[in-house]
């Protein structure tokens, strides 16, 4: 079931589509500003993580998906935070 996995990780989250409940190889990518921090993908059942190291606590980060070929956007287009210690879950990602 979609949502009921809890990584080890402070920033989880999926992307999804309208027709796949989970998209996997999506490439999703960690900024703060506009610089990059780190880009990961989605796994087999679109769920992605970032490594806790990459994070500085109360620092502003977004997260975004490069959309994938046969996609035209994601809704949301990006998801901002503040970055903590503490695991968060962001909303999914929905591919149109």
């Amino acid at each position: 079931m979609l949502g009921t996995q809890v990584k080890a990780s402070p920033i989880v989250g999926t992307v999804t589509s309208a027709t796949v409940a989970g998209t996997p190889g999506a490439s999703v990518n960690l900024r703060s500003g506009k610089s990059f921090v780190a880009t990961t993908s989605t796994d087999a059942v679109g769920f992605y993580d970032f490594d806790p190291a990459k994070l500085t606590p109360g620092a502003q980060y977004s997260v975004d998906v490069t959309i994938p070929k046969g996609y035209k956007s994601a809704s949301p287009a990006s998801q901002a935070f503040t970055g903590s210690a503490s695991p968060m879950m962001l909303g999914p990602f929905m591919l149109n």
